[in-house]
Parts: structure tokens; sequence; C-alpha cells
């Protein structure tokens, strides 16, 4: 079944975005894309069936995060499949890898609330704060 996270919603012209905290890089990054997926299918279960290795890069953190966002979003687009859950195993400054579950796009089953047209460096961050991680995202609908 697809996790669920916590994060604030963004609702800018014309885009919607979000802005979420975790205790480390690896939790920031798979609950970004449990919200990008959220912000697409709302609550539609999402069976973890498909399996994937992905290694991402980035100039910095913030790049990092708009690149990985980027491919969860092809996942859908363009390989039409559904995300499930990610287990990031390494989120350094430059470099990401994770193993991303996902399921076969299913109109059916998986509802569409908003059509995702592109994650953007508009406003985006990812910074490091006394808490832990924080990221704020802004996407084209």
């Amino acid at each position: 079944m697809k996790k669920k996270t916590e994060y604030t919603l963004i609702d800018h012209t014309a885009d919607y975005g979000f802005t979420l905290c975790a205790e480390s890089p690896e939790e920031l990054f798979a609950n970004a894309a449990l919200a990008l997926t959220d912000l697409m299918l709302g609550d539609s279960p999402v069976e973890p069936r498909l399996k994937h290795r992905i290694e991402v890069e980035g100039e910095d953190r913030t790049d990092l995060m708009v690149n990985w966002l980027r491919e969860i979003l092809f996942l859908f687009a363009g390989e039409g499949e559904a995300f499930s859950h990610a287990e990031v195993e390494t989120a350094e400054e430059s470099f990401l890898c994770a193993t991303v579950y996902t399921e076969a796009y299913d109109p059916e089953k998986h509802e569409i609330l908003e059509e995702i047209k592109a994650v953007t460096y508009h406003q985006a961050r990812v910074e490091q704060t006394d808490g832990g991680w924080e990221c704020q995202v802004i996407c084209d609908v």
C-alpha cells in the first residue's frame, strides 16, 4: 500500500507545491516523493508490485531533489506507473540511490486529482535545520 507522509500544501498561482520536514536527508527525499504522488493521486491505493533501482545526481541537494522528483514524475507520466514508496539508501550532497516501488497505473483504481506537468526550480530548497531537514518544492500544473 502507498505510505502516507505529513506535508504542508502551498497553493501557488497555476502551481502546487509543498514543504515538509524529516529527521534525515534519506527520509526527506522518500517523503517528498510521497507528497508529490499524494498531490497527483490522493488516497488512491498503490501496491508495491514493481521495483526499480534509481540513481540520481545533482549540483547540490536542491538540484538533487528536483531531479529525484522528476524521476518519480517520469515513472508516472512516461512509464505509466503509480508510485507506492521508496527506500532511499543514500541522499548525499549530490547523489541519491533508492529502490522505488510502483504498480502499473490503472484509471479504475488510481484517480488523478491533479495533473503535474513538471517539478520546477522556482522557490525549491533543501536545508538542514536545527530539527533535521526541510524542503520546499513547487510543481507546474
